[in-house]
């Protein structure tokens, strides 16, 4: 699941079909790949960054990547320095 997308569509009053028409897609596919069904198209990810003015890696992070990943990252990277 792109749960940031998620969040930033929500919070800005988006609806799935609106996503879907302005990406110029079927509303269930959209559904479907914001869910992590299918991929969004390299096409669909710029517009959709442009669209929330974002960065793509803001937006589209690895799906394999939990919070306490970047905790222990940090601690980590924070220790050897």
């Amino acid at each position: 699941m792109h749960w940031e997308l998620i969040k930033l569509r929500k919070s800005n009053k988006i609806s799935q079909g609106q996503m879907a028409k302005y990406l110029n897609i079927n509303p269930s596919t959209y559904s479907k790949k914001e869910n992590g069904h299918y991929d969004f198209k390299l096409e669909e990810i710029y517009k959709i960054a442009r669209f929330f003015n974002k960065r793509i890696d803001d937006i589209f992070l690895p799906t394999n990547i939990r919070n306490t990943d970047i905790r222990e990252s940090r601690c980590d990277h924070a220790s050897t320095n």
